[in-house]
């Protein structure tokens, strides 16, 4: 009688033969030559074609529930459709000001905020759009050492890892203390005041037209005396957030607004190399830690099993080899909170 085999028991072995054959080597010994001749793949062997390939299938739902979000024109983070009319959750801190979605079809469509959570750096999108594919929740988490994947718009799956361990907290300072908001200058006290003395490239200064020589004389209508004053200010205020600015420049003075971006700060672990990561990567209650080197710009999808449900929502790029998800359980709850406290659409 043939008996079709488990997807799971396919990829086991397959793995099994893979990391096996990885590991073969000649007696100490052999010859040198023939040593240099035994070949050996390159590359993490869960992300080997192969498996890739068997799993495609059974992640396809998933990756039609995944959305590529775009602000102010760049690619900043993925998103999970958690509803089919236009709902979408994402990770808060990679936002920007004009924000749209592209869906596993292709569209591209203008999206709003309908609200975030502090907490879990989780943001609540939403689209025009209808009957769109929703993700299909785990019932109960993976144990370590299980495969999981994640998934890009439409595609999957676009890497493999296993869990690290049992969903945990993670404290330590959350954005607000690591990161804030960043002018992109650098400045001096000359005469009554702050002086911009020079702009980084491509920052929220030189998008605001600020120039060599301009001095700050208010930051949204508050007065600004001293450059330790200027940042000061600016260190209290969030990435993102819009403020005005009154400058003086030669005989002229000027208004200009300016998007804060968030501030390149770096912590110890940054030198271990393998970044870049998450600014916002502690101060989560519960987080699932695995080993799949998510990019700050796709945290927000979702990490989906072997059978294509989703156990959580990618949040963090935190170390080398460890990457937080949120679990499913706190992605559901966090978006019944922020639809609770929202404006009907």
């Amino acid at each position: 009688m043939n008996k079709t085999i488990p997807l799971a028991r396919i990829l086991v072995l397959l793995f099994g033969c893979l990391a096996q054959s990885s590991i073969a080597q000649p007696p100490n010994d052999a010859p040198r030559q023939m040593r240099r001749s035994v070949p050996r793949p390159s590359g993490y062997l869960t992300n080997n074609a192969q498996i890739k390939s068997l799993l495609k299938p059974t992640v396809a739902p998933a990756a039609a529930a995944t959305v590529r979000v775009f602000g102010d024109g760049h690619a900043v983070a993925l998103g999970t459709v958690v509803a089919a009319d236009g709902l979408i959750v994402t990770k808060a801190s990679q936002l920007a000001a004009k924000l749209e979605c592209q869906l596993a079809d292709g569209r591209k469509l203008p999206a709003t905020v309908v609200g975030q959570d502090e907490a879990t750096d989780l943001a609540l999108l939403h689209v025009d759009a209808k009957n769109l594919v929703p993700i299909v929740w785990a019932a109960a988490p993976a144990a370590p050492g299980s495969l999981v994947a994640a998934t890009g718009p439409g595609e999957g799956p676009t890497m493999i890892g296993v869990i690290s361990d049992v969903p945990q907290p993670m404290p330590g300072p959350t954005r607000r203390n690591v990161q804030h908001g960043w002018l992109g200058i650098s400045v001096g006290s000359v005469g009554e005041g702050p002086e911009v003395q020079g702009v980084s490239p491509e920052s929220a200064a030189e998008k605001a037209g600020l120039k060599s020589g301009d001095q700050i004389k208010r930051v949204d209508g508050a007065e600004i005396h001293s450059a330790d004053q200027l940042i000061g200010t600016l260190s209290k205020m969030p990435a993102n957030k819009k403020v005005t600015l009154v400058v003086g420049r030669k005989d002229k003075q000027l208004e200009l607004e300016a998007t804060l971006g968030r501030s390149p700060g770096r912590l110890p672990q940054d030198n271990w190399g393998g970044g870049p990561f998450s600014d916002r990567r502690w101060g989560f209650a519960a987080v699932i830690p695995h080993d799949l080197a998510i990019a700050p710009k796709d945290c927000g999808g979702p990490l989906v099993d072997i059978d294509g449900r989703c156990l959580g929502v990618n949040i963090a790029r935190a170390l080398r080899v460890t990457s937080y998800a949120l679990p499913s359980s706190v992605v559901q709850k966090t978006v019944e909170k922020i639809q609770a406290r929202a404006k009907p659409l």
